[in-house]
C-alpha cells in the first residue's frame, strides 16, 4: 500500500514538473515573440555578433534545464518523451534560426566587401578625371 502512495506521490510530482515546464516553454515561446533579438535585419556586426551572443548562452541554459529535468529519475517514462518531443523542436528552431542568421551575415559581409569595392573603383575613376584636366 505504501508503494502504491509512494508512486501516485511521483506522478503527481512528475504531472506538476511537466506542467511547469510546459509554461516555462510557452513563456519562452512568447518571450521569444516579443524579443527584439530575434530581428534578423542586420545593420552593424557588431550588434549581431551580441545577439548571437545573448541566444546562444541562452539556448545553452535552456538546454542544460531540460536536460536536468529529462535526466530526473523523478519523472515518469511518458513525461520524459514529452519533454524530449519538445526539446527535439526547440534544438531545430535554434538551429534553423542559426542558419538563417549565419546566411543574412555572410550576405552582408558580401554587401560591405562589394560595397567597398565599388567605392574605391569610384575614387580611382573621379582621380583620373581629375589628372585629365
Amino acid at each position: 500500500m505504501t508503494n502504491l502512495l509512494k508512486s501516485d506521490a511521483l506522478d503527481d510530482y512528475a504531472t506538476f514538473e511537466m506542467k511547469e515546464c510546459l509554461f516555462n516553454l510557452g513563456q519562452m515561446q512568447m518571450d521569444v515573440k516579443n524579443s527584439a533579438f530575434f530581428d534578423v535585419e542586420i545593420k552593424d556586426i557588431n550588434e549581431w555578433k551580441a545577439k548571437y551572443r545573448y541566444l546562444t548562452s541562452s539556448y545553452r541554459k535552456l538546454d542544460k534545464e531540460i536536460n536536468k529535468t529529462i535526466n530526473s529519475e523523478q519523472i515518469n517514462l511518458i513525461t520524459r518523451r514529452s519533454i524530449k518531443q519538445h526539446k527535439d523542436f526547440l534544438d531545430d528552431e535554434y538551429k534553423e534560426w542559426l542558419g538563417v542568421l549565419q546566411k543574412t551575415v555572410s550576405e552582408f559581409r558580401k554587401n560591405i566587401g562589394s560595397h567597398g569595392s565599388y567605392s574605391e573603383k569610384e575614387k580611382k575613376r573621379k582621380e583620373e578625371k581629375m589628372n585629365e584636366k
